[in-house]
């Protein structure tokens, strides 16, 4: 995915969650289980639940549709660090065939005259302009692009994570961090006068 798209996606997403708060819903020993919500509502929610088998995202803005992702053996201490889109989602989410990492693969193979013929180029800069029912179905992609190399899907390949769920996760990973680090903060004593 192109780095610019990726995190100007991201930054969409954390706007998302602008104005989110953090309450605690569990606190017991080594299980915490946090809510990010929106004040007063329970639309936009994320509950992230921390034991010690791992960490689990869930609610109405997670990064999956399948509305959880975990990760054994991550930590609430790790989660609350400093840690980049791409490593985010190598430790939560699956790689799969997502239409907007195919269309830009088919877009990288068609600018790359030195590595492939014309006539490959231009079968997949026009395959990328398909539609994304087309560009869904792997079978259809690999049979296009067959039809012009004898193309060795294991060296190159669209699979990837869906830039929309590392941008969520992301921004529910800043913003959950953010607002931890400001809960957490020791509170000014109250000197009486």
């Amino acid at each position: 995915m192109d780095v610019g798209k990726l995190t100007n996606l991201a930054r969409e997403r954390l706007k998302d969650l602008d104005g989110h708060v953090l309450e605690v819903v569990c606190d017991i020993g080594r299980v915490k289980v946090y809510n990010l919500r929106r004040p007063g509502t329970r639309n936009m929610l994320v509950q992230l639940s921390f034991t010690p088998e791992g960490i689990a995202i869930q609610g109405d803005f997670t990064p999956e549709e399948t509305a959880t992702c975990s990760k054994r053996s991550q930590s609430l201490e790790w989660f609350c660090g400093i840690l980049g889109i791409d490593y985010l989602a190598e430790k939560f989410l699956s790689k799969g065939w997502h239409v907007d990492n195919v269309r830009e693969w088919l877009l990288n193979i068609g600018a790359d005259s030195d590595a492939h013929s014309v006539e490959v180029c231009s079968a997949a800069y026009d395959l990328a302009q398909s539609d994304d029912e087309v560009l869904a179905d792997p079978a259809q992609v690999r049979g296009e692009i067959d039809q012009f190399t004898q193309w060795d899907w294991c060296d190159s390949s669209p699979h990837g994570y869906k830039p929309q769920e590392m941008a969520d996760l992301w921004a529910i990973q800043s913003t959950f961090a953010k607002l931890h680090g400001e809960h957490m903060a020791p509170k000014p004593a109250k000197h009486e006068t």
